[in-house]
């Protein structure tokens, strides 16, 4: 894809229209560079470099810019970046398309033409990409400005490499695994929804118990009430409990859930570790 400064006409700062070069190699629309050269001078002046020409030049189409003009018009609506999307910060201003993927390091994002040179260039292959994102900021730690790229299962908690060695020094660490961990987080948050469903329905099954119980008490006799209490008394104060202690453990969880999505939501990637591991600890205390 060519740049801004191949398909703009610095004159109208527009796509280049009948574009034209000339002989100091700058481009412009064919109108725009014949209104400011008028026909009676003797010399031409480049509007971009001041460089003058001896002779007017017959301002010939050029015809790659020009099909690389037609190129960028016809790309495909749903790929140009709209108003919430997370755009190329590396497209022209007029066309920017939507980013593929945003990287860590440059803290920039990226279209798929633009994010060739992290696929194919050695030293950009080790950079950490992830999902498009508003907020790359957010990745980096505030103390040390680097990228937070650790999980300290220690503390839960992220962290940059300095973090580890200073503050987090010992803790037991883990490095971010690449953006396919948005998956895993995704299946562990459908497991704690399940758990919540069962939750529900255990509390609901113990408070029918316990009406029950409290209409058969109304109907029965004092003498067979009294008889009975002892052993209603002890399976009512195990219901009690069982249901004091289901809905600590669905508090827990909703806390719990809540806090994955606020966390997904503003630290993406880096977010998803600390996500993950939670949700492991999370679920084997659940179950």
């Amino acid at each position: 894809m060519a740049q801004s400064e191949d398909l703009t006409c610095p004159i109208c700062l527009e796509l280049l229209k009948n574009p034209v070069t000339i002989p100091c190699g700058h481009s412009f629309c064919k109108d725009c560079i014949k209104n400011c050269w008028p026909p009676e001078r003797d010399r031409y002046q480049c509007p971009q470099c001041r460089k003058r020409h001896r002779t007017k030049s017959g301002l010939n189409k050029n015809v790659i810019l020009a099909d690389l003009v037609e190129q960028l018009k016809k790309t495909p609506a749903d790929h140009c970046a709209g108003p919430q999307d997370v755009a190329c910060d590396v497209c022209p201003e007029e066309k920017k398309l939507k980013a593929h993927r945003s990287c860590l390091q440059c803290m920039v994002s990226y279209c798929e033409v633009h994010l060739q040179p992290h696929h194919n260039v050695a030293v950009l292959q080790t950079h950490q990409l992830v999902a498009p994102s508003h907020k790359l900021q957010e990745n980096i730690c505030k103390e040390h400005n680097k990228v937070m790229e650790l999980f300290c299962r220690t503390d839960q908690q992220l962290l940059c490499c300095l973090c580890s060695v200073e503050q987090h020094k010992g803790h037991d660490t883990l490095v971010a695994p690449s953006h396919k961990l948005q998956e895993n987080i995704c299946k562990e948050h459908n497991k704690v929804k399940e758990l919540f469903c069962r939750t529900d329905q255990q509390l609901l099954c113990c408070l029918c118990s316990v009406e029950q119980h409290k209409g058969h008490d109304t109907v029965s006799s004092a003498a067979e009430r009294a008889q009975r209490q002892p052993e209603q008394e002890a399976k009512k104060d195990l219901l009690l409990q069982i249901l004091q202690d289901k809905d600590t453990d669905l508090q827990s969880l909703q806390q719990k859930h809540s806090s994955h999505k606020t966390h997904c939501s503003k630290r993406h990637n880096c977010c998803f570790i600390f996500c993950f591991y939670s949700g492991q600890i999370l679920l084997c205390s659940g179950s």
